[in-house]
């Protein structure tokens, strides 16, 4: 099994740990080839946020396999988007199109694309002189957020640190998921202590 582009992740659609779970679900009642086998593990890396390295897997399979190198362009453009270089994403959708993917699926992600580049453009540009802080009394407190994103090895749960940030739809879907059988929760922990983790409104948290 192959697919042309993980779009369907987003808030409009399926979760990531949705989406893992899909595909672990369908990849087990299929007979798939080398080729394919390889396809699916690339597909695996960007599920798991690991676009660098989904890129590379798919420019090998690209190199060594010539037949495939519509998907694997296809493929590189949406992690080009999913890393906001949504000109980068234009050009290998436009490849990939030329290379026989499916015409109104590319055309729809270069729509997509397009429409991300121009909300872009309208956005006042963030001040480079000074790093993003936090207004006063805005951002919820950096400690409590990771005491409670580390609750599911204590007590069982997850998505606490979610809701308390309010995040309110993934917190939901981390307790029904058990934090993504703890995949999801990992990748959270490690954002909070990088203070890549924001509150809902996009504010950073506080020390």
């Amino acid at each position: 099994m192959s697919d042309s582009h993980s779009t369907f992740i987003g808030p409009d659609g399926l979760s990531l740990e949705e989406a893992r779970a899909l595909q672990d679900k369908l990849l087990a009642g299929l007979s798939t080839s080398p080729i394919d086998d390889k396809i699916n593990a690339a597909a695996r890396l960007m599920l798991e946020g690991r676009h660098q390295d989904c890129m590379q897997a798919y420019a090998a399979i690209a190199a060594e396999h010539p037949e495939k190198r519509g998907t694997a362009e296809g493929q590189i453009g949406a992690c080009q988007f999913f890393l906001g270089n949504f000109e980068q994403a234009i050009a290998h959708y436009e490849k990939a199109k030329e290379l026989g993917e499916d015409a109104e699926m590319m055309n729809d992600n270069i729509q997509e694309a397009q429409e991300e580049l121009a909300k872009a453009a309208a956005e006042p540009k963030a001040p480079t002189t000074a790093p993003k802080a936090a207004p006063s009394g805005q951002g919820k407190a950096k400690q409590m957020t990771l005491i409670l994103a580390g609750a599911p090895m204590a007590f069982g749960i997850a998505g606490i640190h979610r809701l308390y940030t309010g995040h309110i739809l993934t917190g939901l879907l981390q307790l029904v998921t058990m934090g993504g059988c703890g995949l999801w929760q990992i990748w959270d922990i490690i954002q909070i202590v990088t203070g890549k983790f924001t509150d809902a409104d996009g504010n950073p948290l506080v020390d």
